[in-house]
Protein backbone atom coordinates (compact mmCIF):
# COMPACT_ATOMS: atom_id res chain seq x y z
CA UNK A 1 0.00 0.00 0.00
CA UNK A 2 2.55 2.62 0.74
CA UNK A 3 4.79 1.63 -2.40
CA UNK A 4 1.52 2.59 -4.06
CA UNK A 5 0.96 5.86 -2.44
CA UNK A 6 4.58 6.62 -3.05
CA UNK A 7 4.05 6.13 -6.93
CA UNK A 8 0.64 8.18 -7.28
CA UNK A 9 2.86 11.28 -4.94
CA UNK A 10 5.39 10.95 -7.34
CA UNK A 11 3.47 11.51 -10.22
CA UNK A 12 2.38 14.79 -9.19
CA UNK A 13 5.09 16.54 -9.35
CA UNK A 14 6.08 19.80 -11.45
CA UNK A 15 8.70 18.63 -14.24
CA UNK A 16 11.40 21.87 -14.48
CA UNK A 17 12.17 22.75 -17.82
CA UNK A 18 14.59 25.83 -19.24
CA UNK A 19 12.43 28.77 -20.96
CA UNK A 20 13.67 30.68 -23.39
CA UNK A 21 13.74 34.40 -24.01
CA UNK A 22 10.64 34.61 -25.85
CA UNK A 23 8.49 32.00 -23.35
CA UNK A 24 10.15 33.57 -20.04
CA UNK A 25 8.36 36.95 -21.90
CA UNK A 26 5.09 35.35 -21.54
CA UNK A 27 2.95 36.60 -18.02
CA UNK A 28 1.80 32.99 -17.82
CA UNK A 29 4.86 31.18 -17.51
CA UNK A 30 6.33 34.02 -15.42
CA UNK A 31 3.74 33.70 -12.51
CA UNK A 32 3.79 29.87 -12.64
CA UNK A 33 7.48 29.78 -12.37
CA UNK A 34 8.36 32.27 -9.50
CA UNK A 35 8.07 35.64 -7.98
CA UNK A 36 11.42 37.68 -8.28
CA UNK A 37 12.77 38.46 -4.96
CA UNK A 38 12.88 42.73 -4.74
CA UNK A 39 17.02 43.43 -3.71
CA UNK A 40 16.05 46.76 -2.09
CA UNK A 41 13.09 46.89 -0.97
CA UNK A 42 12.82 51.18 -0.32
CA UNK A 43 13.08 51.65 -3.84
CA UNK A 44 10.36 48.79 -5.03
CA UNK A 45 7.12 49.75 -3.60
CA UNK A 46 3.02 49.92 -3.84
CA UNK A 47 1.57 53.14 -3.13
CA UNK A 48 -1.92 52.65 -1.40
CA UNK A 49 -3.64 55.53 -1.26
CA UNK A 50 -0.64 57.45 -0.34
CA UNK A 51 0.92 54.93 1.94
CA UNK A 52 4.20 52.94 0.74
CA UNK A 53 4.24 49.41 1.16
CA UNK A 54 7.41 47.62 0.13
CA UNK A 55 7.54 44.73 -2.16
CA UNK A 56 8.67 41.69 -0.83
CA UNK A 57 9.02 39.86 -4.70
CA UNK A 58 7.41 40.19 -7.77
CA UNK A 59 6.00 39.35 -11.08
CA UNK A 60 4.10 40.26 -14.12
CA UNK A 61 1.00 38.49 -12.59
CA UNK A 62 1.21 40.43 -9.10
CA UNK A 63 3.26 40.65 -5.96
CA UNK A 64 3.93 39.94 -2.15
CA UNK A 65 3.92 43.10 -0.38
CA UNK A 66 5.12 43.56 3.18
CA UNK A 67 2.10 44.62 5.88
CA UNK A 68 4.31 46.94 7.47
CA UNK A 69 2.12 49.91 8.26
CA UNK A 70 -1.59 48.71 7.79
CA UNK A 71 -3.10 45.11 9.29
CA UNK A 72 -6.42 45.92 8.33
CA UNK A 73 -6.29 44.22 4.63
CA UNK A 74 -8.59 41.21 3.87
CA UNK A 75 -8.74 37.89 1.03
CA UNK A 76 -10.31 39.33 -1.60
CA UNK A 77 -10.16 43.17 -1.62
CA UNK A 78 -10.02 45.10 -3.89
CA UNK A 79 -7.56 48.11 -4.11
CA UNK A 80 -7.52 50.71 -7.19
CA UNK A 81 -5.80 53.80 -7.57
CA UNK A 82 -2.53 52.76 -6.44
CA UNK A 83 1.03 53.50 -7.89
CA UNK A 84 3.58 50.69 -8.58
CA UNK A 85 6.90 51.96 -8.15
CA UNK A 86 9.70 49.24 -9.42
CA UNK A 87 12.96 51.56 -8.84
CA UNK A 88 13.00 54.12 -11.63
CA UNK A 89 9.67 52.74 -13.21
CA UNK A 90 6.45 54.00 -12.01
CA UNK A 91 2.83 52.70 -12.95
CA UNK A 92 -0.22 55.02 -11.92
CA UNK A 93 -3.65 53.81 -11.80
CA UNK A 94 -2.96 50.13 -10.78
CA UNK A 95 -6.16 47.85 -9.28
CA UNK A 96 -5.11 44.67 -7.74
CA UNK A 97 -6.77 42.22 -5.88
CA UNK A 98 -5.63 40.55 -2.37
CA UNK A 99 -4.81 36.87 -3.27
CA UNK A 100 -3.77 35.95 0.19
CA UNK A 101 -2.28 36.91 3.46
CA UNK A 102 0.80 35.18 4.94
CA UNK A 103 1.94 35.47 8.27
CA UNK A 104 5.37 33.74 9.61
CA UNK A 105 6.12 34.21 13.18
CA UNK A 106 8.97 36.37 13.34
CA UNK A 107 8.52 38.12 10.44
CA UNK A 108 6.13 41.14 9.45
CA UNK A 109 2.62 39.55 7.28
CA UNK A 110 2.84 39.60 3.85
CA UNK A 111 -0.52 39.98 1.18
CA UNK A 112 -0.02 38.70 -2.19
CA UNK A 113 -1.74 40.96 -4.73
CA UNK A 114 -2.98 39.98 -8.03
CA UNK A 115 -2.35 42.81 -10.85
CA UNK A 116 -6.14 43.65 -12.20
CA UNK A 117 -5.34 46.70 -13.99
CA UNK A 118 -1.97 48.78 -14.92
CA UNK A 119 -2.11 51.76 -16.96
CA UNK A 120 -0.46 54.65 -17.22
CA UNK A 121 -1.93 58.08 -17.19
CA UNK A 122 -1.89 58.22 -20.97
CA UNK A 123 -4.48 55.23 -20.73
CA UNK A 124 -1.49 53.18 -22.67
CA UNK A 125 -1.38 49.28 -21.29
CA UNK A 126 1.45 49.01 -19.01
CA UNK A 127 1.76 45.84 -18.83
CA UNK A 128 4.53 45.16 -21.33
CA UNK A 129 6.54 47.57 -19.22
CA UNK A 130 5.70 45.68 -16.10
CA UNK A 131 7.05 42.26 -17.97
CA UNK A 132 10.48 43.97 -18.94
CA UNK A 133 10.83 45.41 -15.50
CA UNK A 134 10.67 41.99 -13.93
CA UNK A 135 12.68 40.52 -16.64
CA UNK A 136 15.36 42.90 -15.41
CA UNK A 137 14.68 42.11 -12.03
CA UNK A 138 15.56 38.45 -12.28
CA UNK A 139 18.05 38.78 -14.77
CA UNK A 140 19.86 40.82 -12.13
CA UNK A 141 19.42 38.23 -9.52
CA UNK A 142 20.84 35.44 -11.47
CA UNK A 143 23.59 37.63 -12.36
CA UNK A 144 24.34 38.63 -8.82
CA UNK A 145 23.83 34.80 -7.53
CA UNK A 146 26.53 33.64 -10.35
CA UNK A 147 28.78 36.04 -9.53
CA UNK A 148 28.68 35.07 -6.18
CA UNK A 149 29.02 31.36 -7.12
CA UNK A 150 32.26 32.30 -9.45
CA UNK A 151 33.82 34.77 -6.40
CA UNK A 152 33.40 31.58 -4.20
CA UNK A 153 35.02 28.84 -6.79
CA UNK A 154 37.56 31.19 -7.12
CA UNK A 155 38.29 32.26 -3.34
CA UNK A 156 38.18 27.96 -3.32
CA UNK A 157 40.51 27.46 -5.80
CA UNK A 158 43.37 29.99 -4.51
CA UNK A 159 42.95 28.64 -0.94
CA UNK A 160 43.52 25.31 -2.31
CA UNK A 161 47.18 26.67 -3.96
Amino acid sequence: MAEQSFDESTEAFIELMELDDETSQDPAVIRKSFRVPVPDKENYLLMIQGTPFPIEDINAQGAGIVMDKDLSFVKGMTLSGCELILNHERFSDVACEIAHITSIEGRLPVFGVKWLKIHSADGKDEVKRLINACALLKKKLLSDDNTSVKDSDNNKAINEA
